[in-house]
């Protein structure tokens, strides 16, 4: 089982970041002024912390079809998310914390249900390769991973209230950051 999780792992990271980069360069995002989150480090070491723990019990585990094909579909429709919003955000995506000068506030596609859904989409992959992997390390490695990008949304929340203080607030209220917003019928 050991290494088609972690040609599952390796290879989601390396598919998600060359995605992100050519659709970023094909919708006309640019380099700008970015910053990390407090905590992205951090977070990311502990995912590598996790990955190495689960190498010694993952490695002699028997290949389980059943998790691996409900977990890989559960990671590509995590990487469909993502990449969705990704498209949405068009050049106005910033690999990191910042916003340029010509930043809009979008609320299409994804973005009309959650204000996060790359995010989303992330923590939905990662639970993906949990599933893939049955074993609660490698599920802790691919949540912090995940984690370590997620963490990025405090201080993104925050440039875009002060960026967008009308828009934003109302936006936010209406959606939600993971998952959308159930809403109450009168």
């Amino acid at each position: 089982m050991g290494p088609y999780c972690f040609a599952a792992y390796f290879g989601y990271a390396v598919l998600f970041i060359a995605l992100q980069q050519l659709i970023g360069r094909h919708r006309g995002a640019t380099n700008t002024k970015k910053r990390e989150a407090p905590g992205f480090y951090l977070f990311s070491l502990i995912s590598i912390g996790f990955l190495l723990a689960s190498t010694s019990s993952i490695s002699h585990q028997p290949v389980r079809n059943v998790p691996l094909i409900i977990g890989g579909a559960i990671v590509f429709v995590g990487l469909g998310i993502s990449m969705w919003s990704q498209w949405e955000l068009g050049s106005n995506w910033v690999g990191g914390i910042g916003l340029h000068k010509k930043h809009q506030l979008i609320t299409s596609g994804p973005y009309r249900f959650v204000r996060h859904p790359l995010y989303s989409g992330m923590l939905v992959s990662a639970i993906g390769l949990g599933i893939f992997g049955w074993n609660i390390f490698f599920l802790l490695s691919a949540l912090s991973f995940s984690g370590a990008y997620t963490i990025r949304l405090i201080g993104e929340e925050q440039e875009l209230k002060k960026r967008f203080p009308k828009q934003y607030p109302r936006y936010a209220a209406r959606t939600g950051m993971f998952v959308p917003r159930i809403r109450k019928r009168n």
